[in-house]
């Protein structure tokens, strides 16, 4: 705090990358989707811009919704957000309660949207919680001297999914951690879920993970 007062957990904007890809895949889930449903890996090129893996492919093989999360490729998740369509991708950012609006192009199934770290945090709730999102708070009361509450906490709560999908979403997300590009949060003795994201020359690198009764960026 002596070197600088800016704090990057609620006031820093930043590429979440492949944090964001959870959203999207909620909507491919919630639009009929299955984890093994096939997912597209051919090659994508609008204009200039053509995404590619984090290997440097600019395609892969077609493979299920699950294995795609959990191996976090790039250009399958671009196949997805142009499959829900991407008026329904930002909508689904919304109900999460990331307040920056998603940017309205194919690059954000990728994280091009800049998002602060607690809002992250408070969507990614909705997971564990069965669909509900706990809006984040710093004070839980204020007391006078005499024990007295002069203020407190109302728990906020936004229903986000219906419960079949935080369920279906939490089991694809296991698999980041079991066998995917999250194995090193396994070493945990709990049960973890959550997801990595790594923006372009690690910028940002990020994990967003979670319990059954935390969540934590």
């Amino acid at each position: 705090f002596e070197q600088s007062q800016f704090d990057l957990a609620v006031q820093g904007r930043r590429n979440p990358g492949s944090a964001f890809k959870p959203f999207i895949y909620t909507a491919a889930i919630e639009w009929g989707m299955t984890p093994d449903t096939t997912v597209s890996g051919a090659p994508i090129k609008i204009g200039p811009w053509q995404p590619h893996n984090y290997d440097g492919s600019l395609g892969n093989g077609d493979m299920p919704m699950k294995i795609a999360l959990a191996k976090s490729m790039n250009v399958p998740a671009v196949h997805l957000l142009q499959t829900v369509g991407i008026q329904t991708g930002a909508q689904m950012v919304r109900r999460f309660g990331v307040k920056v609006p998603m940017s309205p192009y194919l690059p954000s199934a990728l994280g091009a949207t800049e998002v602060p770290l607690d809002q992250m945090v408070s969507a990614y709730s909705a997971f564990p919680n069965k669909g509900i999102r706990v809006e984040p708070h710093l004070i839980r009361k204020v007391l006078d001297r005499d024990g007295a509450a002069l203020e407190e906490w109302e728990r906020t709560t936004y229903k986000v999914m219906n419960e079949y999908v935080a369920l279906t979403m939490v089991t694809m997300m296991r698999g980041v951690v079991t066998g995917g590009t999250a194995t090193a949060a396994s070493s945990l003795p709990h049960p973890v879920a959550g997801k990595t994201g790594t923006v372009n020359d690690h910028t940002d690198v990020w994990f967003i993970g979670y319990t059954p009764t935390y969540v934590t960026g």
